[in-house]
């Protein structure tokens, strides 16, 4: 069994519908930089056609809310533009599965910065399912490139600053 079907089966669904946007609350995210500009095309296009593609989320620690797995940019464009529901996928699983659906989600997006990329790999290794080769496997990238990526977060707090807001470049 591939580790795509083994994430697949080892997440429930549990719903599949509209759910309020307001019950929904954002604990994690791997991404931390929201390009504006990405942002603002985004929101437009909620506006006109609505969210197309459901939110992922998971039960959260009050009876009817939501703790979202993934779809923040969606989320805050719905937000944005009043909207009180969004279509959902909610589901059921461990945490460890449930932060690696969040981290597989945002890889497979564009636009994740290295630093991000970097937190995701790192976050994905530190929960022990997964080495450095089979991680490259699964995302379809070098074991050297991982690596390299991984030994970002070793540079001093400032140089990860600087490839976080665009001023440096990767090593």
């Amino acid at each position: 069994m591939s580790k795509n079907e083994e994430t697949r089966n080892a997440v429930q669904d549990v719903f599949m519908g509209s759910i309020p946007v307001g019950k929904v609350e954002v604990a994690e995210n791997v991404r931390k930089h929201f390009d504006a500009e990405a942002m603002k095309d985004l929101t437009e296009n909620v506006r006109h056609k609505g969210v197309l593609v459901p939110i992922i989320v998971t039960g959260g620690e009050k009876d009817g809310t939501y703790r979202l797995v993934a779809g923040e940019r969606r989320l805050r464009a719905a937000k944005a533009v009043g909207l009180t529901e969004i279509p959902a996928r909610v589901v059921k699983a461990d945490e460890p599965t449930l932060a690696e659906v969040q981290v597989f989600e945002n890889l497979h997006r564009a636009d994740l910065g290295p630093i991000e990329e970097a937190r995701a790999f790192k976050r994905l290794l530190d929960e022990g399912k997964h080495t450095i080769e089979g991680l490259a496997k699964r995302v379809d990238k070098s074991v050297k490139y991982v690596t390299r990526s991984v030994r970002l977060l070793e540079l001093p707090k400032s140089a990860v600053r600087g490839i976080e807001k665009g001023a440096l470049s990767p090593p």
